[in-house]
């Protein structure tokens, strides 16, 4: 499920207009208590435009999670081909530290993770997210296997599970923040990050001497 086609001849602006409108909705009020009808006001929107664009509040859900995890993973993610043995771990924790101010800045972003992590409870809104889950999934293993070529990351069991380890990590870490994220100071956001990352890099990270 996809917006239709002409959604993507609306200017960048108005898309994102429009997405945010609605993530913050699905934010304030879950998948089931979100209004179409406040969300298409909000907008500035008809209903007969807003079905020119989407099918119904699945195919609007989806495209607000897919436009999240844009802002999460896309315009963070870094040219993997690049990447060589001293700029690998500098490079990742950059990425990572990056996405602090934009969930800041974008309130919405904690309220749409938290509801993509609920929906393994809910089998309509599974489907919805599941494919963003995957994109991600695919994306650490990519990164992982650069590691490894390049001497960054260890080698010394199979790839998925090194994948399953460091994605596992990751996700139950940013389940937590999302579940935590209004309660925690700047700060304390900050501090926990690093704490996540250096944890992260240490399980998957090679020292100095190659070894594991």
């Amino acid at each position: 499920m996809s917006p239709r086609p002409r959604f993507e001849n609306l200017s960048a602006e108005r898309r994102s207009e429009l997405l945010e409108c609605a993530a913050n909705e699905f934010a304030q009020h879950g998948y089931r208590g979100a209004s179409l009808n406040r969300i298409i006001a909000g907008a500035g929107l008809s209903k007969g435009v807003f079905y020119y664009y989407f099918d119904d509040k699945a195919d609007l859900f989806e495209t607000v999670v897919a436009y999240a995890f844009d802002h999460v993973v896309g315009s963070t993610r870094v040219d993997i081909e690049s990447l060589d043995r001293e700029t690998f771990w500098p490079a990742l924790q950059k990425m990572y530290v990056e996405l602090l101010p934009k969930t800041h800045d974008l309130p919405w972003l904690a309220g749409i993770g938290k509801l993509a992590y609920q929906s393994a409870e809910d089998p309509e809104l599974e489907g919805l997210v599941a494919r963003h889950f995957f994109d991600t999934r695919q994306f650490v293993m990519n990164l992982l296997q650069r590691g490894r070529d390049v001497g960054a990351v260890r080698d010394d069991g199979p790839l998925e599970l090194l994948v399953a380890m460091v994605f596992g990590a990751l996700e139950a870490s940013d389940r937590w923040f999302v579940e935590t994220w209004d309660g925690l100071s700047s700060q304390e956001r900050e501090q926990i990050a690093a704490i996540v990352f250096e944890a992260t890099r240490r399980m998957a990270a090679v020292d100095d001497e190659g070894r594991a």
